[in-house]
């Protein structure tokens, strides 16, 4: 439940995953605690992990999974949840409790950073039907939303460290680029837009509308009939290793001044971020945070083309 208190707003996390990943318990709630430090202090957040193990009470009167829904789940802001090898019990109305946690989640609209554990496990430790179910529901909700999936626990709760940055950055921004009246048409030059996906999801849900081009002379085509308020292009696409900096010079070359962004692997080192800005971009990064960050100023700055 958010609680806004002295100023600093408080989140409740939920954290739902099956019986072989409790081990992450302690990981995320570290991760968490490091998140509070850095950027929650600086943007007045707190996110509070909460866990049936450690805030649900015991009482009559329902089924487990009843009494964790009203007492906990359906009261949390946000939820992270994992699958690895085990899918976990079924409830009255669903598969497992995790599961009806996620899906509860997801009819009420609230955020949900889902994720799917890809580490190794001795076939003779693991249950054939627990590894199909998380199999299967995997499926479905790829047809259906986002899901993300790590190699081993420490890079998961790295990727979600990132995730949860973005997801507040963008929310911060909400307040100001919704209804504040500027267009926010952007052009996303990319020929792996798959990579971006996360990151486009978050910008569209607060108000970016936008375009996606495969190719530098796709994008150029696009520029041609479409005015955009900010490109955001890799470097590397399969027509070359500086690619983005062809889009970048054949643009101001043009006079097209439209204001460009490279999202980019090293993106953030200060040698790639000084070359972005000598061809007249504005930015270089390789953090979805900053990225999001950077694109709302540029769109609510308004400038101009």
């Amino acid at each position: 439940m958010i609680l806004v208190q002295s100023g600093v707003t408080a989140y409740d996390l939920l954290l739902s995953y099956p019986s072989d990943l409790a081990s992450c318990t302690p990981l995320i709630k570290s991760t968490i605690t490091e998140f509070n430090n850095h950027f929650g202090r600086n943007h007045s957040i707190v996110v509070r992990p909460v866990h049936w193990r450690d805030d649900a009470y015991p009482v009559l009167g329902d089924s487990a999974q009843g009494l964790i829904n009203k007492q906990i789940a359906d009261n949390c802001d946000l939820v992270f949840a994992c699958f690895w090898t085990r899918f976990g019990s079924p409830t009255d109305g669903y598969a497992s409790g995790t599961e009806e946690e996620v899906e509860r989640a997801r009819g009420a609209k609230r955020q949900v950073f889902l994720y799917f554990l890809e580490k190794p496990m001795d076939p003779y430790k693991m249950d054939p039907e627990q590894f199909a179910s998380v199999r299967k529901y995997r499926d479905k909700v790829g047809k259906e939303g986002l899901y993300f999936s790590a190699d081993d626990e420490r890079s998961l709760v790295a990727d979600f460290r990132q995730k949860l940055e973005q997801f507040f950055t963008a929310k911060l921004a909400n307040a100001t680029v919704v209804g504040s009246g500027t267009s926010k048409r952007v052009l996303w030059v990319d020929d792996c837009p798959q990579n971006n996906v996360y990151e486009r999801t978050l910008m569209e849900d607060y108000g970016a509308e936008f375009s996606l081009a495969l190719s530098t002379n796709e994008a150029l085509r696009l520029i041609k009939h479409q005015t955009y308020n900010l490109i955001i292009s890799d470097m590397g696409r399969k027509e070359g290793p500086r690619e983005g900096y062809v889009l970048l010079d054949t643009l101001r070359r043009d006079g097209n001044n439209t204001p460009l962004l490279f999202f980019a692997s090293f993106g953030s080192a200060p040698q790639h971020v000084a070359e972005a800005i000598k061809h007249g971009g504005q930015g270089c990064t390789d953090d979805g945070a900053e990225l999001i960050e950077m694109a709302f100023k540029i769109l609510l700055r308004g400038d101009a083309l």
